[in-house]
């Protein structure tokens, strides 16, 4: 007995010099009850503690409070820096109030710092490696290769002779080798090796393999979440079918719509006119124009646009809503508002998109009106009307390829949108989203779902009202919408034969802070190819926005430009803006 009872004390004693305490009871009262909380889920919103467990945040604070009572000076070396016994006289009712609080700021900063085992999640479920557990080699996610591809659902052949693994997932195949610096994969008919910046290796009977190249080679999207310390893997084809089961009738009209094919070229022309009404009973109402229309070319991923414009106006609605604010703000903006307004007035933006060189150039006739906002004094270059300005290493390639990928038939289905816009943003949270967008998925159920839809021949509508809203409290409550709602109507209706249909929205809110109501309509209308849209924004009393917006796409045989016509003046920005950086003068050297 004397042995065991060593031994537990030893392993607590380990437990808690690791900083990773054995869970045990709470205090008594609960360490949420002592701070004044209802519940412990309360203390923990409270404190801003996430990232581990309630009972995790009382353990540790049961871990500092006996060494606190011993040595009331340790609560200033990390928990109250730069305070002394003076200052906490001064802010705590009592000094035992003190080290409480000192206790708890250790445990959250405890929690702060506090990094969970690693794991592998497929699809929003955490992988259980019962043999061997995943690892961090030289930065690089490492997993038992058999536990793994049993999780993605894959099969898997070793070749024990040559120590070799051969994956197959989804109809793509992938083999690696022991201590291999390379993997080489088979996908859609094509293959490509990998290198590998750690090689596969053998532990406790496993051979362990480096998750992402390996997934990724597969088909798979993965991101890593730092603070759960997850390597997040997502079969996206499997994801968008489980989607897209609850959306068949969507998809229909997703599959009247024009596809796109990133083989053809396609001219899409846009015409927006609208006016904005600032009302006034006194003066007369006062209206503002404005107007933009632009052709756009593109082929894959590579595009070309032209522009015109007229926005001016809404620079001399600024510059009232100034004017109206404060005198001395207008005067202060006048020489900028000018500028912008010259610059906003008749304008032309033609734009080329060099997606493989992750170059965009920019050809307007507002550049030097833009500069001279800019540029300090006298570094505007002499040649600017007619140049076109060169922007390197944009980053949009790598984003439009992952986010917009170009399906088979032209055509995505709403369940791949959905899941384009998830995988596009695994870089915050990744171990969050699959959970984040099944939950949005569920209520889009309610709102698209096939249930949602009634047919008469060959038409569908789908309606939608205030009542999509209910449970929807805590999505909507940042925006305190769940209180000033007041309307919400719409309706959206295809025909799968003709792919016509119509698509209306009335949705009213009030404004608790000035009393007046906001109501946004949209009326659509729309058949293959092209499209007619109003929409129209009312402020109560004080101004509404109305905009007409007409489009039209089709095939062309036109050519999409990669860089400006040969002979065009082509200014890099970058050295330009580098050019407007002063260069430290070296001191002469007395020696």
């Amino acid at each position: 007995m004397k042995k065991k009872a060593i031994a537990l004390l030893l392993t607590a004693a380990l437990l808690c010099g690791l900083g990773v305490p054995a869970l045990a009871a709470d205090t008594n009262p609960p360490l949420y009850q002592q701070w004044g909380y209802s519940t412990a889920q309360e203390f923990m919103d409270n404190w801003g503690i996430s990232g581990v467990s309630y009972d995790w945040v009382s353990e540790r604070y049961q871990y500092y409070l006996p060494q606190l009572q011993q040595n009331p000076d340790m609560a200033f070396d990390r928990a109250y820096q730069g305070w002394g016994w003076g200052m906490v006289d001064t802010y705590f009712s009592s000094r035992e109030e003190f080290l409480r609080d000192a206790a708890t700021q250790l445990a959250r900063l405890d929690a702060y710092e506090y990094l969970p085992p690693m794991q592998v999640q497929v699809n929003g479920r955490k992988v259980d490696f019962t043999q061997g557990q995943p690892e961090m080699k030289d930065s690089c996610a490492m997993a038992p290769v058999r536990l793994l591809v049993e999780a993605l659902g894959g099969e898997m052949e070793y070749f024990a002779s040559a120590e070799v693994v051969q994956i197959e997932l989804n109809g793509n195949r992938v083999t690696v080798g022991m201590g291999g610096t390379v993997l080489d994969a088979w996908r859609g008919g094509a293959q490509e090796s990998v290198g590998l910046d750690v090689p596969p290796y053998e532990k406790d009977g496993q051979m362990y393999v480096p998750v992402r190249p390996v997934c990724e080679a597969l088909g798979l999207d993965v991101g890593w979440d730092e603070g759960a310390q997850a390597v997040v893997v997502l079969d996206g084809d499997s994801i968008a079918a489980d989607i897209d089961r609850s959306f068949t009738i969507l998809n229909r009209f997703l599959a009247s719509a024009p596809g796109y094919d990133a083989d053809k070229t396609y001219r899409s022309a846009f015409e927006v006119a609208g006016v904005i009404t600032r009302f006034d009973t006194i003066d007369g109402d006062r209206t503002y124009p404005i107007k933009a229309k632009a052709t756009v070319l593109s082929h894959g991923y590579q595009m070309q646009m032209d522009m015109e414009f007229d926005l001016a106006s809404l620079v001399s609605l600024v510059s009232t809503e100034l004017g109206s604010w404060s005198r001395w703000l207008q005067a202060d903006y006048a020489g900028q508002m000018e500028t912008l307004q010259h610059m906003l007035k008749d304008g032309k933006l033609q734009l080329i998109l060099n997606v493989d060189e992750d170059t965009l150039y920019v050809k307007t006739t507002a550049m030097k009106d833009l500069l001279s906002l800019a540029a300090p004094e006298g570094k505007i270059p002499a040649v600017v009307d007619g140049a076109w300005f060169k922007i390197t290493n944009i980053g949009l390639a790598g984003k439009l390829q992952s986010s917009m990928p170009f399906e088979e038939n032209g055509n995505r289905t709403f369940g791949q949108i959905l899941y384009r816009i998830m995988a596009g943003n695994l870089r915050y949270d990744a171990s969050k989203k699959y959970s984040e967008m099944m939950a949005d998925v569920q209520t889009l159920r309610g709102v698209l779902g096939d249930q949602q839809f009634t047919k008469s021949g060959s038409t569908y509508t789908v309606k939608v009202d205030k009542s999509v809203f209910v449970g929807q409290e805590e999505a909507l409550s940042p925006f305190g919408l769940q209180n000033w709602l007041k309307e919400f109507e719409g309706k959206l209706t295809f025909n799968e034969v003709s792919g016509a249909g119509t698509a209306t929205l009335r949705c009213r809110i009030g404004m608790p802070t000035n009393g007046s109501d906001i109501l946004l309509t949209m009326d659509v209308q729309y058949a293959k190819g092209k499209g007619e849209a109003r929409y129209a924004l009312h402020l109560q009393n004080q101004m509404k926005c109305e905009l007409t917006l007409h489009t039209e796409v089709e095939e062309t045989d036109e050519t999409v430009l990669t860089e400006p016509p040969e002979g065009a003046l082509v200014i890099d920005l970058k050295g330009l803006m580098d050019a407007w950086t002063p260069t430290e003068e070296q001191p002469e050297d007395t020696d």
